[in-house]
């Protein structure tokens, strides 16, 4: 992938989410499910307040599809967990 080992597509969701590509990362926040890993349902609640639009938005529309935390607020907690 691109030059990379990717060893499974949790990892590649992982690479997704964490890189500085706006609209790679909405589509891998969009692929989460709630038997996704923790580490990666964190990553959308540390993403819910990103200073991109599209990613903020697309983490918080997550995060609430998936019933995970105070998408409301999203600064008033922990900023790892939705």
């Amino acid at each position: 992938w691109f030059g990379q080992q990717i060893a499974s597509a949790g990892e590649a969701l992982e690479s997704l989410i964490a890189g500085e590509d706006r609209w790679l990362c909405a589509c891998a926040l969009n692929c989460l499910t709630p038997s996704s890993p923790s580490a990666l349902l964190g990553r959308a609640g540390s993403r819910m307040l990103d200073p991109d639009p599209v990613v903020a938005e697309t983490a918080q529309m997550v995060c609430r599809r998936l019933g995970l935390g105070d998408t409301e607020h999203p600064g008033g907690g922990d900023a790892d967990s939705c």
